[in-house]
């Protein structure tokens, strides 16, 4: 699967002007807002250790005889990778052992992934600075994976060069490997009952958001406002989690339910100037999920190792300082944050290593945004305009992170009200 893309989508209530008022509907007085998301290409990640990487490396391969003898080509290579440490090279011509000088070349690929997420998110006043939020994500995402074979292949000319010396196993053997080609990852693949890699396409609706948020403020002095809103979050897990029998899907959903707060200090001047901080932390639950359990560390996983299993996913904390202005109903707003997921945690009846079932389950992406805004809310109060509504862009970029993808995107949301009272 390609790593989780933090396809969350915002829940409605964005904005500069809100985000710097931390701003609540009144009672009875309802907003609609509707967003469209553009991911640019993805085709990179931010490895464990935070280098960036192809989306493709799972399936690259080093096919020199050290290499192979090491597993990096799987376990009928790595069997003549054995077979050649064992057949002893320096007895023709003096030459070195046979797995050195096999070179079988590289296996290289490209995987580009494409998203688009559309969202519509509902809010309403219930009470004194109480309001109701919820917010639900249409996505749709494809990705497409091009495997290239690069550099020679003497694997024929060793076995030309041993003849009748060489047992029938090793010369069958070399005489498969002179013929590796890209097309022998696809059909292992497919012989492992994974889903073709070269083309993955699906849509559908994303977890559920649903939120209630309160605010408050005071004047600190003249100009100078405080305020902090504060915010019950609940994702329910009506989107496609990870699909065990999927190497280059797109998941649009966790998979499991989170339940969880977030917090927004402001201090505003004069109305023009605003600067704060967002923190959240979300508790994930518990789920029984289908996952194929590897029996070491191998990449393609048997079919017949797909069983259910116990997915305790680790928890979710965000933090991100925000400054911004406003002036006249156009506002823009710079954020510098960092979102983590704490490594997940497998267990299940069916022996294996359920460690490496969790690799990569350790996320942090950093990341920077920009949002411009504009809106009449004022204009309509001072009945200068007839309508209020709000419109905002976010330019949203991945600084860094580990083991998660290098995401660009642009993001743009158009905000309704309207009164039951």
């Amino acid at each position: 699967m390609i790593e989780r893309a933090w396809l969350l989508l915002l829940i409605v209530g964005g904005g500069a002007q809100a985000r710097a008022e931390n701003s609540v509907l009144p009672r009875g007085v309802g907003a609609v807002q509707i967003g469209s998301r553009a991911y640019g290409e993805i085709g990179e990640n931010y490895d464990a250790g935070g280098n960036r990487a192809s989306l493709a490396r799972p399936f690259e391969r080093d096919l020199t005889g050290r290499s192979i003898l090491s597993g990096s080509g799987g376990d009928d290579l790595k069997k003549l990778g054995e077979a050649l440490r064992d057949y002893d090279g320096a007895a023709i011509d003096d030459g070195p052992k046979l797995v050195d000088e096999l070179d079988m070349g590289k296996l290289s690929g490209d995987v580009k992934a494409n998203v688009r997420a559309t969202y519509v998110g509902a809010a309403f006043g219930i009470g004194h600075e109480l309001m109701l939020l919820l917010a639900v994500p249409w996505v749709e995402a494809s990705s497409e994976a091009r495997l290239s074979h690069t550099g020679g292949n003497n694997a024929l000319a060793i076995k030309e060069k041993l003849g009748d010396l060489a047992f029938t196993e090793l010369q069958d053997g070399l005489g498969r490997a002179a013929t590796l080609s890209e097309r022998d990852v696809y059909r292992e693949v497919e012989a492992a009952g994974y889903g073709s890699i070269e083309r993955w396409e699906g849509k559908g609706f994303g977890d559920l958001q649903l939120a209630a948020k309160t605010a408050k403020s005071r004047r600190l002095a003249h100009k100078l406002v405080a305020s902090a809103g504060a915010a019950i979050k609940l994702s329910v897990p009506t989107g496609r989690g990870d699909d065990p029998d999927e190497l280059a899907d797109v998941p649009n959903g966790k998979g499991y339910a989170g339940l969880g707060v977030e917090v927004t200090p402001r201090v505003t001047i004069a109305r023009l100037v605003f600067l704060g901080f967002d923190a959240s932390y979300i508790h994930n639950f518990e789920r029984d999920v289908e996952r194929r359990v590897p029996e070491g560390e191998e990449t393609l996983v048997a079919a017949d190792r797909k069983t259910t299993v116990r997915l305790d996913p680790g928890d979710d904390t965000g933090a991100a300082a925000v400054v911004g202005g406003a002036y006249k109903g156009f506002s823009a707003t710079l954020v510098h944050g960092e979102r983590r997921h704490r490594g997940d945690r497998y267990d299940g009846s069916l022996p294996g290593n359920y460690g490496e079932l969790a690799a990569s389950s350790e996320q942090r992406e950093r990341y920077d945004e920009i949002i411009f805004g504009f809106d009449t809310i004022a204009a309509f109060r001072r009945r200068a305009f007839p309508v209020p509504f709000m419109l905002g862009l976010t330019l949203h970029r991945t600084a860094s992170g580990e083991n998660v993808p290098a995401v660009q995107y642009l993001e743009a949301s158009v905000t309704g009200f309207f009164s039951a009272n």
